[in-house]
């Protein structure tokens, strides 16, 4: 490729590149600009408001109560996310498409929703941790009300800042990074919620089962986990729109790889929709579901180099091992050495791990084709 210049006039049929270079530099210094004015006036508001919310006190807790600074901080966090996030989410969208050909915009304007709350509980559960590490650096600490107010208001500031920079800076390409932490989220912090805590002795299925005390977070956060995931198949079906144009792959390859990921999400939110438990077809349903997924991920896995001929021979080699590893483990749950909890364990993380690997590297093509496309 030519180098570019300030007067280069190169262009494909996807566009001027140099053009498509400014406008990526011209929408960074808007985040800032942006990101900036969020953090002034999320400090002053939130001053004012942590200032009269906590009127009449001498002082404020750390912990515990919900008046405390963790709490507050909390609900305060939650808020900051609900207002910024769509905000942040439809800029980006909208710079997105301008960078894009007529034949690949499109606004995904319902994804706001899931893609807001998706957020705002990871930021929730990281401002969360975040209270919890000063909670145990500062025990029994209380701050005078202005003391107080301040240090929420500027916290709350930088907060505002970060996610702003993140969300605008986002590719949306990188819901799926978002997907993975919920669903292994889910799946952890139902089992530390859990009443039992032998639960691991039967399945992750027991956590959803309608005697559990943690079905609600089980039943909710696979289908949610479900749903992040088939909004970032549209997403990644661009990418493979860019691949087929190239010659890269076949219509057959982009149909395949597009359902076969739809359709996993599918299985994994029915894994949380059907419980196990509650009749002998809704057992076979929820099985089948979860058996599925894995099937479904493993072939993809293995006629990689069938669909997609141009990656390197080491990711091959890696996704052949994948499908081994999975494959043993199932043999070891037959044998009694593994748990079938340990089985599902197994394959989550080997599964996830793929996916992201494999999309890192539909990534890397991408860019080598179109290297100025915000997608």
């Amino acid at each position: 490729m030519a180098e570019l210049t300030a007067d280069s006039t190169s262009q494909d049929k996807f566009g001027p590149t140099y053009d498509s270079l400014k406008a990526v530099a011209a929408y960074s210094r808007g985040v800032e600009r942006t990101a900036l004015w969020s953090l002034i006036a999320a400090g002053v508001i939130m001053f004012v408001v942590f200032f009269i919310v906590n009127a009449g006190r001498e002082s404020v807790p750390i912990v515990p109560d919900r008046g405390s600074v963790g709490f507050q901080g909390l609900i305060a966090s939650i808020l900051i996310s609900l207002i910024l996030t769509p905000y942040a989410y439809v800029r980006s969208t909208e710079f997105r498409n301008r960078s894009l050909p007529d034949a690949m915009r499109n606004k995904y304007t319902w994804f706001v929703i899931p893609v807001t709350i998706a957020i705002t509980l990871f930021l929730a559960l990281v401002t969360g941790a975040f209270f919890e590490m000063i909670t145990r650096s500062f025990e029994g600490l209380e701050l005078s009300r202005l003391s107080a107010s301040l240090r929420l208001a500027s916290t709350m500031a930088v907060l505002a800042y970060i996610l702003v920079s993140w969300v605008m800076r986002m590719r949306n390409s990188n819901l799926i990074y978002i997907a993975v932490f919920y669903l292994f989220a889910t799946l952890l912090i139902s089992g530390a919620m859990h009443e039992n805590p032998l639960w691991y002795q039967a399945s992750f299925s027991y956590l959803g089962m309608t005697e559990s005390n943690s079905k609600f977070l089980f039943d909710i956060g696979l289908p949610f986990t479900g749903l992040l995931i088939i909004i970032w198949s549209l997403y990644f079906k661009e990418y493979l729109n860019i691949l087929l144009e190239d010659g890269i792959i076949t219509q057959r390859t982009r149909s395949l790889l597009h359902w076969g990921i739809v359709l996993s999400a599918v299985l994994l939110s029915m894994v949380g929709l059907v419980r196990f438990g509650m009749a002998p077809i809704f057992n076979v349903v929820h099985d089948a579901s979860a058996t599925g997924m894995g099937v479904v991920l493993g072939l993809m896995m293995l006629f990689m180099p069938w669909m997609i001929k141009t990656f390197s021979r080491v990711f091959y080699i890696y996704s052949y091992v994948s499908v081994a590893m999975m494959v043993v483990a199932v043999v070891l749950m037959v044998m009694g050495v593994y748990s079938l909890t340990g089985l599902e364990m197994s394959a989550f993380v080997m599964a996830s791990v793929w996916l992201l690997i494999f999309y890192r590297n539909v990534d890397q093509l991408v860019i080598q084709q179109r290297p100025y496309l915000h997608i």
